[in-house]
């Protein structure tokens, strides 16, 4: 199992599967995506929540963490959009669709952020992978799901989104819907 954080690349490059890591210096690459995190708010929510538009996850006292993986393509981490700009008003439009509590929700910051990547390099199911930006909140889920797929050899599907076969070869990511923020056509 390869869980080396950073050196990720180098190493499962050694293993002829190559998975990019956050380059922070270009913009869209294929490991990085946009967090917004949002100002206290009276939602109620104490576990994550993916839907095909929005991510959202508790971030402590009141704050939520948001992600429409649509508009991952767009971040580029030398420069993160503006808290004010059109991402995070399409995060907060999305989150006060779908959340009860979240009215006047804003963001307070819009950063660029490392994909997650788990599961095994390849065909023959010899070399598993495991690296996150989020370890201090995904670790224990994600250390139980590796667990359990490399002593079962069963695919979990809660990790099927992030497959290292997604990232290898890439170094943009792949298409996905664009955004449409209101008042586009």
């Amino acid at each position: 199992m390869v869980a080396a954080g950073r050196w990720t690349e180098a190493l499962t490059a050694a293993a002829g599967h190559r998975i990019p890591v956050a380059d922070p210096d270009a913009a869209g690459t294929a490991t990085v995506g946009l967090l917004g995190y949002t100002n206290p708010l009276p939602a109620c929510l104490d576990r994550v929540l993916t839907t095909p538009r929005l991510n959202v996850r508790p971030d402590g006292a009141g704050r939520l963490i948001v992600q429409g993986l649509d508009l991952d393509a767009d971040a580029d981490p030398a420069a993160p959009p503006a808290v004010d700009g059109q991402h995070a008003g399409e995060l907060c439009r999305r989150l006060t669709d779908l959340l009860a509590g979240t009215a006047g929700a804003r963001l307070e910051s819009l950063r660029v952020d490392g994909l997650t990547v788990a599961g095994f390099l390849g065909d023959n199911a010899r070399v598993y992978t495991l690296a996150t930006h989020s370890g201090i909140t995904l670790g224990p889920l994600l250390g139980r799901l590796a667990a359990q797929e490399l002593f079962t050899a069963e695919p979990d599907d809660l990790l099927a989104d992030f497959r290292p076969g997604r990232l290898i070869g890439r170094t943009r990511l792949p298409a996905l819907q664009p955004a449409r923020f209101a008042g586009q056509q």
